[in-house]
């Protein structure tokens, strides 16, 4: 995790970033020489009752999680080049209440926590927490002229 907090004014946004330490590489299935991997899915929740994630649709998505792909048994010699993983993966934080709406100490937690992994070595992805990431919302400032 890039961001262990974020600020968003009302009705503003943030941008939420993570980048793997270590590549992540799940079992290949391979069907009449066609190979396939799963990605490793990592979710965005607020933990206790503090809120939910939205995905819209629409002309904007909204995502509340992110994938990270992994490259098959042919492709592995993509993992030597720390370029092709060690990406940053990012997920926009929307506040999109309105003024009448009121959030106790104008903060919350957002956590992210991985899906289950395909095959016995990405066990170690599956099921993970990561550290929880503290929102802090700010009242819209108007400036006048």
């Amino acid at each position: 995790m890039l961001n262990k907090t974020l600020s968003i004014e009302r009705k503003g946004n943030s941008i939420l970033m993570i980048r793997p330490t270590i590549p992540f590489a799940s079992e290949t299935i391979d069907i009449n020489g066609k190979q396939s991997t799963s990605p490793l899915n990592i979710q965005m929740s607020f933990p206790g009752d503090n809120g939910k994630c939205h995905q819209q649709s629409g002309g904007n998505l909204h995502k509340c999680s992110v994938e990270l792909d992994s490259y098959t048994h042919n492709d592995r010699q993509k993992y030597e080049d720390p370029t092709n993983w060690n990406k940053v993966y990012n997920i926009e934080v929307f506040n999109t209440d309105d003024e009448g709406y009121y959030l106790t100490n104008h903060k919350l937690v957002l956590r992210l926590e991985t899906s289950g992994a395909s095959g016995t070595g990405a066990q170690i992805f599956a099921n993970a927490a990561f550290n929880d990431v503290h929102v802090s919302f700010t009242e819209y400032v108007r400036h006048s002229n």
